[in-house]
């Protein structure tokens, strides 16, 4: 396969136009439409951002083999839009699971025999009327 059947084939695999593809490595639509047409190459500067753009080696690019590597095609939006619902989906989880281990815990906090309240204390020796402790030592 020429070079510029490659560089045609990788730019409509990754559904650019040729507009597109030149800005995004900074050259004219002009110079990418005559490297497809094989009026002209790319540079080895321009040939390295072409490579680093498809995700191919500039030795692919530029050796004889038939077809360029190909890539597995991007997930349609089905897929992205199911994967999004079950993350969000295990996040709520999560969290539910969370606040529901927080609100058990208080639960058994608060039932401990051992547990007062403040108020429960106010007479009793070394705690003073106005809710404070007293630190004195027997």
């Amino acid at each position: 396969m020429k070079l510029e059947e490659k560089l045609t084939g990788l730019r409509r695999e990754k559904g650019l136009t040729q507009l597109e593809l030149a800005e995004a490595i900074h050259v004219s639509r002009q110079a990418v439409s005559r490297w497809e047409v094989g009026t002209s190459i790319p540079t080895m500067e321009n040939l390295a951002s072409l490579g680093r753009l498809y995700g191919v080696p500039v030795d692919d690019l530029l050796s004889g083999r038939e077809e360029p590597p190909k890539k597995e095609p991007p997930p349609a939006d089905g897929e992205k839009t199911a994967k999004r619902w079950t993350a969000l989906a295990l996040a709520a989880l999560s969290l539910t699971v969370l606040i529901l281990a927080v609100c058990v815990a208080a639960l058994l906090l608060s039932q401990r025999e051992d547990a007062h309240n403040l108020s429960d204390l106010t007479g009793e020796e070394g705690v003073i009327s106005d809710g404070t402790f007293s630190l004195e030592w027997p």
